[in-house]
């Protein structure tokens, strides 16, 4: 039986039929009034209003090797989703699940086309609304405010600061402008001195006065202590600056303890858990459970969805465990 077709626009120089993918059929079928006595399915995806689909935005989904957008079936509930690109998970997206109810209800196309967009732009960081958001309007990088993570450079802090003194720096300290006292000994020379007054000079005086010894003496010690000032206001400079780069550095610490404080960072950590192929204990009972309904469905241990539903399974069972550990 031939598949259905559709005619596509951007398909050759002026358009042409192709056949409608597996996404796209259950997507009509969806829209089509159903006969009487025919009942929807309830498990199949419903993706929320404001948030993509594998038609509208098939960029952002998984995709099996025909082009057709994957699905997941929870081997609890029987609700089937689509799946999330993995390298577009972080921050406030940590399931890969959507057009499951009970899973990222919010999720908009716009957070996903941003992180999306960064990613092909170059960014390195772990996905989250405000740091693909930063990259991009940092021009990718380019501006140097922003680095490739994500987060605010050196010359980012030092702008804020320059912008707003007080915006960055740590809560209790003020940064403040240091004045200098023009009548300070050594600060600066004083003009009113005698050493450096040059008396009316007449076809018949000399200048006995500025040619004086002592005064001579005097004017030079006041030169070197205005050189050691100006020394002394210029190791502030660099201190200043050390300053600016310890705030990037504790900004930088920072962000790495946050990141192991997400449910993210802490459900990784115990994906670690199953390396060798050995299940941990505080999976094992769920992982138990699946596989006993999944036997009782027919499905073997061979099977791309049976692989998949132990992951979700285990994925499902970790939440609970990140969410208290990122507490």
């Amino acid at each position: 039986m031939a598949r259905p077709q559709i005619f596509d626009p951007t398909q050759g120089m002026d358009g042409e039929y192709r056949d409608l993918t597996d996404a796209e059929i259950r997507e009509a079928a969806g829209n089509l009034p159903g006969q009487e006595g025919d009942t929807p399915d309830p498990n199949a995806p419903v993706t929320p209003a404001g948030s993509p689909s594998p038609t509208t935005n098939p960029s952002l989904f998984n995709v099996d090797e025909e082009g057709n957008a994957v699905v997941t079936t929870d081997p609890t509930t029987g609700q089937q989703a689509f799946q999330i690109r993995g390298d577009l998970l972080g921050g406030e997206i940590v399931d890969q699940r959507l057009g499951d109810p009970s899973v990222n209800p919010n999720v908009t196309t716009q957070q996903l086309d941003t992180r999306a967009v960064a990613i092909d732009q170059g960014y390195q960081g772990v996905p989250t609304d405000a740091r693909t958001q930063a990259f991009i309007q940092d021009d990718a990088g380019r501006r140097g405010l922003v680095d490739r993570f994500g987060f605010t450079s050196q010359q980012g802090v030092q702008t804020n600061i320059a912008n707003d003194p007080n915006a960055l720096v740590p809560t209790g300290a003020v940064l403040g402008v240091q004045q200098i006292d023009p009548n300070a000994q050594g600060t600066l020379l004083n003009v009113n001195d005698p050493a450096l007054t040059m008396p009316d000079v007449t076809a018949t005086q000399t200048q006995a006065v500025a040619t004086d010894a002592q005064q001579v003496q005097k004017a030079t010690a006041e030169t070197i202590e205005t050189e050691r000032t100006f020394n002394a206001i210029k190791e502030q400079d660099m201190e200043a600056q050390q300053f600016l780069t310890d705030i990037q550095q504790v900004r930088a610490q920072s962000a790495q303890l946050q990141e192991r404080s997400t449910v993210k960072g802490q459900l990784g950590m115990l994906m670690e858990d199953f390396a060798g192929d050995t299940i941990p204990l505080w999976a094992s009972g769920a992982i138990d459970g699946a596989e006993r309904i999944l036997a009782a469905r027919g499905i073997t241990p061979g099977s791309s969805i049976y692989q998949e539903a132990l992951v979700d399974t285990a994925l499902k069972a970790g939440i609970p465990i990140a969410q208290a550990d990122a507490s």
